[in-house]
Protein backbone atom coordinates (compact mmCIF):
# COMPACT_ATOMS: atom_id res chain seq x y z
CA UNK A 1 0.00 0.00 0.00
CA UNK A 2 1.63 3.47 -1.08
CA UNK A 3 0.75 5.86 1.72
CA UNK A 4 3.28 8.47 0.29
CA UNK A 5 1.07 10.73 -2.01
CA UNK A 6 4.48 12.06 -3.81
CA UNK A 7 5.01 10.35 -7.51
CA UNK A 8 8.54 9.80 -6.43
CA UNK A 9 8.56 8.54 -3.19
CA UNK A 10 11.91 10.27 -2.34
CA UNK A 11 12.76 11.21 1.47
CA UNK A 12 15.23 14.11 1.62
CA UNK A 13 16.72 13.76 5.42
CA UNK A 14 18.92 16.27 6.56
CA UNK A 15 20.97 15.53 9.83
CA UNK A 16 21.85 18.00 11.85
CA UNK A 17 25.15 16.82 12.88
CA UNK A 18 28.33 15.63 11.29
CA UNK A 19 29.14 12.19 9.41
CA UNK A 20 29.23 9.70 11.67
CA UNK A 21 27.65 11.23 14.73
CA UNK A 22 25.77 9.09 17.00
CA UNK A 23 22.35 10.88 15.08
CA UNK A 24 23.94 10.07 11.38
CA UNK A 25 24.46 6.94 11.84
CA UNK A 26 20.63 6.52 13.40
CA UNK A 27 19.91 7.69 10.64
CA UNK A 28 21.50 6.06 7.62
CA UNK A 29 20.69 2.56 9.71
CA UNK A 30 16.74 3.47 9.90
CA UNK A 31 16.59 4.78 6.77
CA UNK A 32 18.40 1.95 4.92
CA UNK A 33 15.44 -0.25 6.78
CA UNK A 34 13.11 1.97 5.88
CA UNK A 35 13.77 1.58 2.35
CA UNK A 36 14.16 -1.88 2.15
CA UNK A 37 10.50 -2.28 3.70
CA UNK A 38 8.23 0.42 2.03
CA UNK A 39 10.11 0.35 -1.50
CA UNK A 40 10.90 4.27 -0.58
CA UNK A 41 14.38 5.61 -1.98
CA UNK A 42 16.39 8.01 0.72
CA UNK A 43 19.26 10.53 0.76
CA UNK A 44 20.73 11.61 3.76
CA UNK A 45 22.55 14.92 3.73
CA UNK A 46 24.94 16.08 6.75
CA UNK A 47 24.17 19.58 7.73
CA UNK A 48 26.50 20.05 10.71
CA UNK A 49 27.26 23.41 12.92
CA UNK A 50 25.98 25.86 15.33
CA UNK A 51 24.97 23.04 17.40
CA UNK A 52 22.71 21.93 14.80
CA UNK A 53 21.06 25.05 13.82
CA UNK A 54 22.33 24.96 10.36
CA UNK A 55 20.42 21.92 9.69
CA UNK A 56 17.40 23.52 11.29
CA UNK A 57 18.11 26.53 8.70
CA UNK A 58 18.52 23.91 6.02
CA UNK A 59 15.31 22.10 6.06
CA UNK A 60 13.56 25.29 6.25
CA UNK A 61 14.90 27.03 3.55
CA UNK A 62 15.30 23.39 0.76
CA UNK A 63 11.68 22.84 1.92
CA UNK A 64 10.52 25.80 -0.19
CA UNK A 65 12.20 24.79 -2.60
CA UNK A 66 10.57 22.93 -5.77
CA UNK A 67 10.95 18.87 -4.94
CA UNK A 68 9.57 15.96 -4.64
CA UNK A 69 8.76 13.36 -2.03
CA UNK A 70 9.17 13.82 2.24
CA UNK A 71 11.85 16.47 3.55
CA UNK A 72 12.92 15.39 6.86
CA UNK A 73 15.13 16.55 9.76
CA UNK A 74 17.27 14.39 12.09
CA UNK A 75 18.50 16.25 15.44
CA UNK A 76 19.16 15.79 18.82
CA UNK A 77 17.42 17.58 21.45
CA UNK A 78 20.82 19.58 21.70
CA UNK A 79 19.73 21.50 18.61
CA UNK A 80 15.60 21.69 19.94
CA UNK A 81 16.82 23.43 22.87
CA UNK A 82 18.86 26.41 20.72
CA UNK A 83 16.46 26.65 17.72
CA UNK A 84 14.41 29.73 17.71
CA UNK A 85 10.69 30.11 18.40
CA UNK A 86 10.35 30.92 14.71
CA UNK A 87 12.05 27.95 13.27
CA UNK A 88 10.53 25.68 15.04
CA UNK A 89 6.82 26.71 14.54
CA UNK A 90 8.12 25.53 10.82
CA UNK A 91 8.96 22.23 11.87
CA UNK A 92 6.18 19.60 12.23
CA UNK A 93 7.21 16.68 14.64
CA UNK A 94 7.16 13.15 13.44
CA UNK A 95 8.45 10.28 15.79
CA UNK A 96 11.07 10.36 18.65
CA UNK A 97 13.57 7.89 17.52
CA UNK A 98 15.97 7.28 20.60
CA UNK A 99 16.68 7.95 24.59
CA UNK A 100 20.13 7.95 25.95
CA UNK A 101 20.20 8.09 29.22
CA UNK A 102 23.16 10.61 30.42
CA UNK A 103 25.46 9.84 33.24
CA UNK A 104 27.57 11.93 35.62
CA UNK A 105 31.22 10.49 35.81
CA UNK A 106 34.32 11.72 37.39
CA UNK A 107 38.55 11.57 36.81
CA UNK A 108 39.69 8.90 38.55
CA UNK A 109 41.74 10.13 41.47
CA UNK A 110 38.80 12.31 42.23
CA UNK A 111 37.82 11.90 46.14
CA UNK A 112 34.92 10.29 45.65
CA UNK A 113 33.33 6.72 44.44
CA UNK A 114 29.66 7.01 44.58
CA UNK A 115 27.17 9.54 43.39
CA UNK A 116 26.40 10.38 47.58
CA UNK A 117 30.37 10.54 48.18
CA UNK A 118 30.55 12.97 45.06
CA UNK A 119 27.05 15.52 46.89
CA UNK A 120 29.14 15.60 50.24
CA UNK A 121 32.26 16.56 48.52
CA UNK A 122 30.57 18.89 46.21
CA UNK A 123 28.29 20.37 49.70
CA UNK A 124 31.47 20.69 51.30
CA UNK A 125 33.46 22.58 48.50
CA UNK A 126 31.19 25.09 46.84
CA UNK A 127 31.83 26.08 43.26
CA UNK A 128 35.22 23.97 43.50
CA UNK A 129 33.78 21.38 41.57
CA UNK A 130 34.02 22.05 37.52
CA UNK A 131 31.66 19.89 35.68
CA UNK A 132 31.78 19.87 31.97
CA UNK A 133 29.28 19.01 29.67
CA UNK A 134 27.22 19.98 26.52
CA UNK A 135 24.66 23.10 26.39
CA UNK A 136 21.68 20.57 26.20
CA UNK A 137 23.02 18.79 29.38
CA UNK A 138 23.13 22.18 31.51
CA UNK A 139 19.27 21.79 32.44
CA UNK A 140 19.86 18.27 34.00
CA UNK A 141 22.89 19.72 36.24
CA UNK A 142 20.76 22.68 37.77
CA UNK A 143 17.89 19.92 38.63
CA UNK A 144 20.86 17.35 39.76
CA UNK A 145 22.32 20.48 41.92
CA UNK A 146 18.57 21.84 43.11
CA UNK A 147 17.42 18.35 44.35
CA UNK A 148 20.98 17.80 46.39
CA UNK A 149 21.78 20.99 47.90
CA UNK A 150 25.30 21.46 46.03
CA UNK A 151 26.76 23.88 44.05
CA UNK A 152 29.70 23.21 41.38
CA UNK A 153 31.04 25.48 38.58
CA UNK A 154 29.76 24.34 35.06
CA UNK A 155 31.58 24.65 32.18
CA UNK A 156 29.87 24.58 28.54
CA UNK A 157 31.46 22.34 25.85
CA UNK A 158 31.44 22.19 22.23
CA UNK A 159 33.47 19.67 22.24
CA UNK A 160 34.47 16.19 24.36
CA UNK A 161 34.31 16.85 28.10
CA UNK A 162 35.26 13.31 28.72
CA UNK A 163 38.87 13.53 27.09
CA UNK A 164 39.49 16.46 29.23
CA UNK A 165 38.16 14.40 32.60
CA UNK A 166 39.88 11.20 31.83
CA UNK A 167 43.39 13.96 31.89
CA UNK A 168 42.27 15.20 34.79
CA UNK A 169 41.35 18.58 33.59
CA UNK A 170 37.81 18.59 34.06
CA UNK A 171 36.73 17.02 37.60
CA UNK A 172 33.78 15.62 35.86
CA UNK A 173 31.06 15.73 33.55
CA UNK A 174 28.05 14.72 31.85
CA UNK A 175 27.58 12.88 28.87
CA UNK A 176 25.28 10.33 27.46
CA UNK A 177 26.00 6.81 28.22
CA UNK A 178 26.91 5.53 24.87
CA UNK A 179 30.02 8.35 24.44
CA UNK A 180 31.61 7.09 27.60
CA UNK A 181 30.53 3.04 27.60
CA UNK A 182 30.83 2.51 23.82
CA UNK A 183 34.31 4.48 23.16
CA UNK A 184 36.34 2.68 26.21
CA UNK A 185 36.17 5.92 28.32
CA UNK A 186 34.30 4.01 30.86
CA UNK A 187 37.69 2.49 31.89
CA UNK A 188 39.33 5.68 32.03
CA UNK A 189 37.05 7.55 34.30
CA UNK A 190 34.27 7.15 37.55
CA UNK A 191 30.76 7.08 36.26
CA UNK A 192 28.71 7.80 39.59
CA UNK A 193 25.21 8.24 38.47
CA UNK A 194 22.62 7.56 35.35
CA UNK A 195 19.33 8.84 34.63
CA UNK A 196 18.01 5.40 33.54
CA UNK A 197 14.07 5.56 33.52
CA UNK A 198 13.73 1.79 33.68
CA UNK A 199 12.44 2.02 29.81
CA UNK A 200 11.56 -1.73 28.63
CA UNK A 201 14.36 -3.30 26.76
CA UNK A 202 16.94 -0.60 27.64
CA UNK A 203 20.72 -1.85 27.55
CA UNK A 204 22.35 -0.05 30.17
CA UNK A 205 22.83 1.97 33.31
CA UNK A 206 19.96 0.17 35.52
CA UNK A 207 21.28 -2.95 35.40
CA UNK A 208 25.15 -2.20 35.67
CA UNK A 209 25.05 1.04 37.86
CA UNK A 210 22.19 -0.20 40.27
CA UNK A 211 18.72 1.84 40.76
CA UNK A 212 19.99 3.72 43.61
CA UNK A 213 21.94 5.57 41.36
CA UNK A 214 19.03 7.13 38.91
CA UNK A 215 18.80 11.08 39.49
CA UNK A 216 16.19 12.16 37.17
CA UNK A 217 14.31 11.41 34.02
CA UNK A 218 16.57 13.38 31.93
CA UNK A 219 18.24 11.83 28.50
CA UNK A 220 19.35 12.40 25.30
CA UNK A 221 16.15 12.95 22.86
CA UNK A 222 16.86 12.04 19.39
CA UNK A 223 13.61 12.91 16.93
CA UNK A 224 13.12 13.31 13.30
CA UNK A 225 10.85 16.17 12.38
CA UNK A 226 9.16 16.98 8.98
CA UNK A 227 9.07 20.75 7.23
CA UNK A 228 6.08 22.58 7.35
CA UNK A 229 4.83 21.48 3.74
CA UNK A 230 4.14 17.77 4.47
CA UNK A 231 1.02 17.19 4.71
CA UNK A 232 -0.40 15.59 8.21
CA UNK A 233 -1.04 12.37 6.13
CA UNK A 234 1.72 11.94 4.49
CA UNK A 235 3.71 12.38 8.60
CA UNK A 236 1.31 10.05 10.76
CA UNK A 237 2.19 7.85 8.16
CA UNK A 238 5.98 7.79 8.95
CA UNK A 239 5.13 7.65 12.42
CA UNK A 240 2.89 4.40 12.39
CA UNK A 241 5.64 2.68 10.09
CA UNK A 242 8.95 4.21 11.64
CA UNK A 243 7.50 2.97 15.27
CA UNK A 244 6.50 -1.01 13.75
CA UNK A 245 10.18 -1.03 12.68
CA UNK A 246 12.17 0.20 16.19
CA UNK A 247 9.65 -2.03 17.74
CA UNK A 248 10.12 -4.99 15.31
CA UNK A 249 12.75 -7.44 15.96
CA UNK A 250 14.97 -5.93 13.87
CA UNK A 251 15.00 -2.45 15.88
CA UNK A 252 15.11 -4.45 19.11
CA UNK A 253 18.43 -6.32 17.65
CA UNK A 254 20.04 -3.81 15.70
CA UNK A 255 18.89 -0.48 15.84
CA UNK A 256 19.25 -0.51 19.56
CA UNK A 257 22.65 -1.57 19.32
CA UNK A 258 23.21 1.72 18.17
CA UNK A 259 22.93 3.15 21.91
CA UNK A 260 19.55 4.16 23.72
CA UNK A 261 16.39 3.30 24.33
CA UNK A 262 13.96 3.00 21.62
CA UNK A 263 11.49 5.64 22.13
CA UNK A 264 8.56 5.69 19.45
CA UNK A 265 5.42 7.26 20.41
CA UNK A 266 3.16 9.57 18.76
CA UNK A 267 3.61 13.11 17.06
CA UNK A 268 1.90 14.32 19.78
CA UNK A 269 4.53 12.50 22.48
CA UNK A 270 7.14 14.33 20.85
CA UNK A 271 5.93 17.51 20.50
CA UNK A 272 5.15 17.73 24.49
CA UNK A 273 8.93 16.47 25.17
CA UNK A 274 10.58 18.85 23.01
CA UNK A 275 8.23 21.86 25.30
CA UNK A 276 9.53 20.16 27.95
CA UNK A 277 13.10 20.60 27.40
CA UNK A 278 12.90 23.90 26.06
CA UNK A 279 11.53 24.89 29.04
CA UNK A 280 14.31 23.62 31.28
CA UNK A 281 16.16 24.91 29.07
CA UNK A 282 15.25 28.40 29.36
CA UNK A 283 15.24 28.14 33.30
CA UNK A 284 19.21 27.24 33.50
CA UNK A 285 19.56 30.51 31.32
CA UNK A 286 17.16 32.59 33.55
CA UNK A 287 19.48 31.46 36.17
CA UNK A 288 22.78 31.00 34.85
CA UNK A 289 22.91 33.46 31.88
CA UNK A 290 23.62 32.37 28.16
CA UNK A 291 27.81 32.74 28.89
CA UNK A 292 27.74 30.63 32.05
Amino acid sequence: RVLFRSAAQDITAIVAGPAGSQTDVNARVLLKRYDEVFGTSSIVVNRPGANGQIGIASIIRESKLPHQGMMLLFATHSAILDASADNMSQLSPVVRTLHNPFVLYVRKNFPADTFTEFVAYAKANPGKVNIGGYAGMMPLHLATEEKNKYTTTPIIYNGRPEIDVASGVLDGGWHFESAIVNTGFADKVKILASTNCSVTGHLGPKAIYGTDRRIGCFYLLSSIWASASASSQDIEAMNTRINALMHSEWGKTTFIKRGGVIAGGSTEDLRIEATRIRTEWQRYKDKHGDKK
